[in-house]
């Protein structure tokens, strides 16, 4: 039995033992937890906008698209430096949710395009069940669609759709209007990019490709010089009107642009356009317009001129980072590109050289060129 009192002995305290171990006991709680209430004490109780951005960007991507948080709107609080320049026909998924757009809109716009499916136009995209209408406003200026002809045949056009047009300057856009097929309208356009010039109507049948029947068709509405027309065949209140009606789109102001058949609603978007743009360089950009009337502008381009000696032009090497976000081609993430770029060069020395900025590809710079200075 001696072991029994020796394990007795090992494992029995007294009173005074007891009390020593009750006492290291509570001081190590105390000690664990100080600490704690410490940090509490001293700790943000908001969450910051770092912790939350990264807390909205795991949720975001947890499959269902829908995250959201208390006193804010994904909406209305999209950072619109985000945006970028994009063509929707070749977007992938994780792009459409960088601009903003939900998941499952991503998903239905993705499976559309792998079947085949193509946007021709930028309204193209609002027939995509779902896709909200606030989005298409934000991202409508942003769009940027490559030419896609639907069809490669001759499509007949009414003689009532015709309009009076110069061959010298009317853009592809307009040739293909007035059923013009799609190559041989760049055929035109290369002609005078190099130079060409349509002395009179008959030069049209020079360009190879060009059809009899639709010289037959056209040679009525064609007005070489501007202006200056040719009144054999025209009707006489025709040209009482065309007289009437010419305006200079750069300085039209909305009443005079109404006289043309514009809505009033069509009218401020001309105007706001022109103002955001720092004026229009080429009639096609009418067509560019958030719901623009296109048939209202197909039959008031015979009466519009266009001076682009007025253009406000934007210098590239002493534009405020403020003046380039306010141009509409010009989105905030560009702006920041090109500012980071001039300040890592020096300075610009030629427009092209903006070609070497990230973001800037070349159907937006063939856009921008027009109002950039050095």
């Amino acid at each position: 039995m001696h072991y029994k009192k020796i394990v007795y002995d090992y494992f029995n305290y007294n009173r005074s033992q007891r009390l020593a171990i009750y006492v290291m006991v509570i001081v190590s709680m105390i000690a664990l937890a100080v600490p704690e209430f410490i940090y509490r004490a001293h700790a943000d109780p908001t969450l910051s906008n770092d912790k939350l951005d990264s807390v909205k960007t795991i949720l975001g991507r947890s499959g269902n698209g829908y995250a959201t948080f208390n006193n804010e709107n994904d909406d209305d609080n999209m950072n619109m430096s985000a945006l970028f320049h994009f063509d929707p026909n070749v977007l992938a998924k994780n792009e459409w949710m960088e601009l903003g757009v939900r998941e499952d809109v991503a998903n239905r716009i993705i499976n559309y395009t792998a079947k085949g499916g193509k946007f021709y136009k930028k309204t193209d995209l609002l027939k995509i069940y779902g896709f909200p209408e606030n989005d298409f406003e934000r991202l409508y200026p942003y769009m940027v669609l490559e030419n896609r002809s639907t069809d490669t045949k001759q499509i007949a056009r009414p003689a009532d759709s015709l309009f009076y047009f110069d061959p010298n300057t009317i853009s592809k856009e307009q040739w293909v209007l007035l059923g013009v097929k799609n190559f041989i309208a760049d055929r035109i356009i290369n002609y005078r990019s190099k130079g060409g010039k349509y002395h009179q109507k008959e030069d049209l049948l020079k360009t190879w490709g060009f059809e009899q029947k639709d010289f037959d068709r056209l040679q009525d509405y064609i007005v070489i010089d501007s202006i200056q027309f040719d009144m054999a065949g025209v009707p006489a209140d025709h040209i009482e009107q065309a007289q009437k009606q010419i305006v200079e789109i750069n300085a039209a102001t909305k009443e005079q642009l109404m006289m043309l058949g514009f809505s009033a609603y069509n009218a401020n978007g001309i105007i706001k356009f022109r103002n955001d743009l720092g004026g229009l360089h080429e009639i096609n950009q009418l067509y560019d317009i958030y719901k623009i009337d296109t048939a209202a502008v197909t039959r008031a381009l015979p009466f519009i001129q266009i001076d682009n000696t007025i253009i406000e032009k934007i210098n590239m090497n002493t534009a405020t980072l403020e003046q380039l976000k306010k141009h509409i081609y010009i989105s905030d993430a560009l702006a920041n590109e090109i500012i980071a770029y001039r300040n890592h060069t020096g300075r610009f020395t030629t427009i092209s050289e903006i070609q070497k900025v990230k973001g800037m590809y070349t159907k937006l710079y063939e856009k921008l060129k027009p109002y950039l200075t050095v």
